[in-house]
Order: C-alpha cells, then structure tokens, then sequence
C-alpha cells in the first residue's frame, strides 16, 4: 500500500506476481451463497444497498497462502435514515486482500484457527 492506503502494483517484484494474487475489488461477504439463496439475501440484506457503514479494521491476518483484514461490522448505517445491520453470518468478519498461488479465497475463513495453534 501507498502512504494513502492505495494499493501500488509497482511495490511488487516480478516472482510475486507471477504467483500471487492481490484482491483489488475487495468485500465483506456477510453470508455466502452456500449457506443462503439469492432471494434470501436480497430480502436480508437489500434495504443496505447504497447505504455507508463505518467499517473498523482490528486485525491483519495472514500466512504464506492467504492474508485477510480482520473487521467490525457496526449494527446501524450511516446518515439520516439509519438502517439496521443484519449481523454476519460468517464467523470470521474480514476482507481477504491476498491470496498465494493457486489458493481459493474462501480459505482465508480459517485464519483465525491457523493462528490460534
């Protein structure tokens, strides 16, 4: 990352992306399409479209396939028409922002175990 938090390809050398892949169009998946169908989280989740949350990052995880950005998830939105949050329904609330080579996303929700051991 840049001094303003931007991400800069030019800081990664030529090994490095050959194998690695960093997350650019980034997300907190609040519950994930195998645990709910799309008409569900539209009608769970679809009033928040537009809205702006204060997003808190506590935490960077990572190790040498996978690095995520642990994240609060306040219950209200911003603004005048202050909209309820549905809590996550993922245990581990975060944003993955790297992935090694060949390694899904999706691995990044076990983090926290790989750190605890």
């Amino acid at each position: 990352l840049d001094k303003g938090g931007k991400f800069d390809p030019s800081s990664i050398d030529a090994d490095e992306k050959k194998t690695a892949r960093y997350i650019k169009d980034t997300h907190v998946t609040m519950v994930h399409c195998s645990r709910s169908s799309q008409h569900e989280m539209r009608q769970r989740f679809g009033s928040l479209e537009g809205s702006e949350l204060d997003v808190v990052v506590n935490g960077f995880l990572f190790n040498d396939e996978i690095a995520a950005l642990s994240v609060e998830i306040p219950g209200k939105t911003l603004g005048n028409q202050s909209l309820d949050v549905p809590p996550s329904e993922n245990e581990f609330a975060h944003i993955t922002v790297w992935c090694g080579d060949g390694v899904e996303a999706v691995k990044s929700n076990s983090l926290p175990s790989m750190v605890e051991k």
